[in-house]
């Protein structure tokens, strides 16, 4: 008789363990909802892979072959953005600058960005790559960029860039 005083309370214990499992769950997923405004995704960027691979990775591109070690944008709120990649490079100059390289900064670029409704970011380069633009798109957490075509690790054409925000 007493096991089934409890019974109920025991189902209701059960159903509620499983709404908290659930909203467990879709709390996790919120980490790569999509932004809907651009002060979503303002922040640091770090540099995890080029086309699925992790860094270094080297980059056969004539007449300048070099190897990135790490990399970092800057999304600023005004709608700008800061990019620096580091590593080793047989050019004695900063792409993007054509300034000497101090540091290992093998590459510099900035320029303006946006985002459209459905978080695809758009990247116009003023600095380093004049007339560049590229692409990618925004989760709360992260963005994969698609830069224009060049030879990476002996693949040539569109390279995608996975970047990690950091917090």
């Amino acid at each position: 008789m007493i096991s089934n005083c409890f019974a109920p309370g025991i189902r209701i214990t059960r159903i509620l363990l499983a709404f908290a499992q659930v909203a467990l769950l879709a709390s996790c997923g919120a980490d790569v909802a999509a932004p809907t405004r651009v002060s979503q995704i303002v922040g640091n960027y770090r540099l995890r892979s080029i086309n699925g691979s992790p860094l270094p990775i080297v980059v056969p591109q004539s007449p300048h072959a070099f190897v990135i070690d790490s990399a970092l944008m800057e999304l600023g709120d005004g709608g700008t953005y800061v990019e620096q990649m580091w590593g080793q490079s047989s050019s004695d100059i900063t792409i993007g600058i054509s300034a000497p390289k101090v540091n290992n900064l093998i590459l510099f670029d900035q320029g303006a960005y946006g985002m459209s409704s459905d978080a695809e970011v758009a990247f116009a380069s003023l600095v380093g790559f004049a007339s560049v633009n590229y692409f990618g798109t925004a989760t709360l957490s992260s963005m994969t960029t698609l830069a224009p075509p060049v030879t990476v690790d002996g693949l040539s054409g569109t390279v995608t860039l996975r970047w990690v925000r950091e917090h």
